[in-house]
């Protein structure tokens, strides 16, 4: 169903015209489409934690498929999701949106940045390297640990955690899914 919406989001969208007269067509189909997109991460969200179904192979499928039309790897991000609730909101051990300490080399750069740019400025600046720069580096890089990981908390932990072949296959499976997405949706794409 979430393969069939996004294609039909997509054939939709090629319809819309590009011009300032399609603004509001756009806007509806943003909303529409970023409505269906939560929707759809909602559900393979549950199914990181286990929550969707009963049965964990169905929520690992439903799971690993919508992770992977969302461009976001499911086995590795289920991991460092299960360690970020472990140690939610803990300023030392947390895995995201862990501060630097104000004593470090990098709280010291952030406070004397802060100091010397418009409160405003600064906002935009950790706003866009949070959410457009954030985002990549955990994906590619697994970086999202505050200063006493010494690697990127997702590849370390997920390097602790290869201690079967069959975690080792999941992870790479998952790494696979975002790579190529398309194979998700391969059964409904016209040939």
């Amino acid at each position: 169903m979430s393969a069939g919406l996004s294609l039909l989001a997509v054939g939709l969208g090629t319809l819309i015209p590009l011009s300032a007269a399609a603004i509001p067509l756009w806007l509806l189909y943003g909303v529409i489409t970023g409505t269906i997109a939560m929707g759809c991460w909602v559900i393979a969200h549950e199914c990181g934690h286990h929550a969707f179904h009963p049965n964990r192979r169905i929520e690992g499928v439903v799971g690993f498929v919508l992770h992977s039309i969302l461009l976001v790897p499911y086995y590795s991000w289920a991991h460092s999701h299960a360690v970020h609730h472990a140690h939610c909101n803990h300023l030392e051990q947390g895995e995201t949106h862990v501060p630097p300490r104000a004593t470090s080399p990098m709280g010291r750069t952030t406070e004397q940045l802060k100091q010397r740019l418009n409160p405003t400025v600064f906002g935009i600046i950790s706003l866009f390297n949070h959410l457009v720069i954030g985002w990549q580096l955990y994906l590619f890089l697994g970086a999202t640990g505050g200063e006493d990981y010494d690697s990127p908390p997702l590849i370390s932990g997920i390097a602790s955690a290869i201690s079967t072949a069959n975690a080792a296959f999941s992870l790479s499976l998952s790494a696979s899914g975002c790579c190529d997405p398309t194979w998700d949706c391969s059964p409904w794409l016209p040939s």
